[in-house]
Protein backbone atom coordinates (compact mmCIF):
# COMPACT_ATOMS: atom_id res chain seq x y z
CA UNK A 1 0.00 0.00 0.00
CA UNK A 2 1.00 3.74 -0.36
CA UNK A 3 0.42 4.69 3.44
CA UNK A 4 -1.79 7.20 2.18
CA UNK A 5 -4.47 8.77 4.52
CA UNK A 6 -8.08 9.15 2.76
CA UNK A 7 -10.05 12.55 4.43
CA UNK A 8 -13.05 14.17 4.16
CA UNK A 9 -14.69 17.34 5.86
CA UNK A 10 -18.51 17.06 5.65
CA UNK A 11 -20.56 20.79 6.83
CA UNK A 12 -23.85 20.83 7.85
CA UNK A 13 -26.56 23.80 8.07
CA UNK A 14 -29.21 23.29 10.84
CA UNK A 15 -32.15 25.60 11.22
CA UNK A 16 -30.41 26.60 14.67
CA UNK A 17 -27.64 27.25 16.88
CA UNK A 18 -29.73 25.46 19.48
CA UNK A 19 -30.35 22.67 17.18
CA UNK A 20 -26.99 22.55 15.88
CA UNK A 21 -25.51 22.34 19.69
CA UNK A 22 -27.79 19.39 20.15
CA UNK A 23 -26.87 17.58 17.16
CA UNK A 24 -23.20 18.01 18.06
CA UNK A 25 -24.10 16.35 21.60
CA UNK A 26 -25.23 13.80 20.44
CA UNK A 27 -23.09 13.17 17.89
CA UNK A 28 -19.75 13.25 20.25
CA UNK A 29 -19.57 9.69 20.95
CA UNK A 30 -19.07 8.87 17.03
CA UNK A 31 -16.02 10.48 16.95
CA UNK A 32 -14.81 7.22 19.23
CA UNK A 33 -16.28 4.59 17.66
CA UNK A 34 -13.38 3.38 14.88
CA UNK A 35 -10.14 2.35 15.27
CA UNK A 36 -8.86 3.20 11.80
CA UNK A 37 -10.36 6.65 11.71
CA UNK A 38 -11.08 9.71 13.77
CA UNK A 39 -13.43 12.69 13.38
CA UNK A 40 -13.35 16.09 14.85
CA UNK A 41 -16.68 18.19 15.35
CA UNK A 42 -16.84 22.14 15.38
CA UNK A 43 -19.54 24.09 15.84
CA UNK A 44 -20.41 27.77 15.00
CA UNK A 45 -23.78 29.76 14.13
CA UNK A 46 -25.43 27.15 12.81
CA UNK A 47 -23.02 25.44 11.15
CA UNK A 48 -21.42 22.06 12.04
CA UNK A 49 -18.22 20.96 10.14
CA UNK A 50 -17.44 17.51 10.54
CA UNK A 51 -13.59 16.54 9.62
CA UNK A 52 -12.58 12.80 9.43
CA UNK A 53 -9.43 11.32 8.68
CA UNK A 54 -9.08 7.35 8.23
CA UNK A 55 -6.15 5.20 7.24
CA UNK A 56 -7.88 3.82 4.02
CA UNK A 57 -11.29 4.34 1.97
CA UNK A 58 -13.18 1.56 3.40
CA UNK A 59 -12.84 2.88 7.12
CA UNK A 60 -13.22 6.50 5.54
CA UNK A 61 -16.54 5.60 4.13
CA UNK A 62 -17.88 3.52 7.02
CA UNK A 63 -17.25 6.47 9.50
CA UNK A 64 -18.99 8.95 7.03
CA UNK A 65 -21.89 6.56 6.84
CA UNK A 66 -21.99 6.32 10.56
CA UNK A 67 -22.38 10.18 10.70
CA UNK A 68 -24.94 10.48 7.94
CA UNK A 69 -27.20 7.44 9.89
CA UNK A 70 -26.76 9.41 13.06
CA UNK A 71 -27.61 12.90 11.57
CA UNK A 72 -30.79 11.03 9.69
CA UNK A 73 -31.69 9.80 13.16
CA UNK A 74 -31.65 13.29 14.76
CA UNK A 75 -32.86 14.97 11.96
CA UNK A 76 -36.24 12.51 12.31
CA UNK A 77 -36.16 13.03 16.17
CA UNK A 78 -36.62 16.55 15.28
CA UNK A 79 -39.10 16.61 12.92
CA UNK A 80 -41.35 14.21 14.86
CA UNK A 81 -40.63 16.55 17.92
CA UNK A 82 -41.60 19.69 15.87
CA UNK A 83 -44.75 17.93 14.47
CA UNK A 84 -46.00 16.61 17.91
CA UNK A 85 -45.80 20.39 19.30
CA UNK A 86 -48.18 21.37 17.01
CA UNK A 87 -51.01 19.57 18.34
CA UNK A 88 -50.39 19.40 21.93
CA UNK A 89 -53.52 22.06 22.70
CA UNK A 90 -56.59 21.12 25.01
CA UNK A 91 -58.74 18.79 23.48
CA UNK A 92 -56.30 17.25 21.25
CA UNK A 93 -55.44 14.19 22.75
CA UNK A 94 -57.74 11.23 21.23
CA UNK A 95 -57.69 8.95 24.54
CA UNK A 96 -58.64 11.99 26.79
CA UNK A 97 -61.41 12.92 24.42
CA UNK A 98 -62.90 9.26 24.38
CA UNK A 99 -62.82 9.41 28.07
CA UNK A 100 -64.90 13.03 28.14
CA UNK A 101 -66.73 11.13 25.72
CA UNK A 102 -68.08 8.51 27.77
CA UNK A 103 -68.68 10.78 30.93
CA UNK A 104 -72.18 11.65 29.16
Amino acid sequence: MFGLKSVSTMTVRFPSQKARQSAEAALSHESKAGSRSTAKLTGKGDVLMVEIEAQDVVALRATLNAYLRALQVFESIEASIAGGKAGCGAGDDPVENEREGSKS
